[in-house]
């Protein structure tokens, strides 16, 4: 395992490199003409979490995985249950001495920057679809009859303003919600999220950041939740590679 404080170092970088990317692609946009409807601009360009992919690999690497075995871009696709496949942000494939392949690790990696009620209940249904999906094509012997469950991680990063932090009202036109989503912010709803996703083990780890607009080209971002860091995401990831 690294130490905290250059694992902190690397994803200060890595969230450096989500807003200045982010600001770069808005502004090709403007010069081009391009006109995108609120943040789209930034969404359609891609590539933002890039460096949380290097900050990844950087940890896979030191921990016995060979560069042929990750997959950052092209080959990313993976057996489903429900679809013929689905492209996951970062794939570990092993190949085993029978010769056969061994899913070893599979991320999602995932942003939000405002339109927090449009976009919310979208992020929530494709990591729980994503999930549901692979874990059948896995039960249903698509990486091998014997094959060991592969690692699944799941890494939400929120930008931090006063529209994500708000409590916002939920409808309850026929029955009650769950009492823990009264009263809550659209940050706390995706911290809930992150949990549960542990807590059903739809993942087998999940990081939550947070980052403000302001200071995020500087790398400043939070943890809101000790269970959901990054730090306890690379550790399990580790300790999943080290017993592999």
């Amino acid at each position: 395992m690294p130490a905290k404080d250059e694992l902190d170092e690397r994803t200060k970088e890595a969230i450096r490199f989500f807003w200045t990317t982010r600001l770069s692609q808005q502004g090709k946009n403007m010069d081009r003409g391009v006109q995108n409807q609120g943040t789209r601009g930034a969404v359609t360009g891609g590539k933002q979490l890039d460096g949380f992919l290097e900050v990844l690999r950087w940890i896979l690497l030191k921990n016995g995985v060979t560069e042929d075995e990750i997959f950052t871009s092209g080959k990313l696709e993976l057996p489903g249950f429900y679809r013929p496949s689905k492209q996951w942000d970062l794939v570990v494939v092993r190949q085993q001495q029978s010769g056969e392949k061994r899913l070893i690790a599979a991320v999602e990696l995932k942003s939000q920057v405002g339109s927090f009620g449009n976009n919310f209940n979208n992020r929530t249904e494709e990591a729980m679809g994503s999930s549901l999906d692979i874990l059948t094509a896995y039960r249903e012997g698509a990486f091998g009859d014997s094959a060991p469950s592969p690692w699944l991680g799941y890494l939400m990063v929120l930008e931090e303003s006063p529209k994500s932090t708000v409590p916002v009202r939920v409808a309850e036109p026929h029955f009650n919600v769950f009492e823990e989503f009264r009263d809550t912010s659209y940050a706390q709803r995706y911290e809930l999220f992150c949990k549960k996703l542990l807590l059903e083990r739809n993942y087998t780890a999940a990081a939550f950041l947070m980052s403000n607009k302001s200071f995020g080209p500087e790398g400043n971002y939070g943890e809101p939740s000790d269970d959901l860091t990054m730090y306890t995401f690379v550790r399990s990831l580790v300790g999943h590679i080290v017993g592999s």
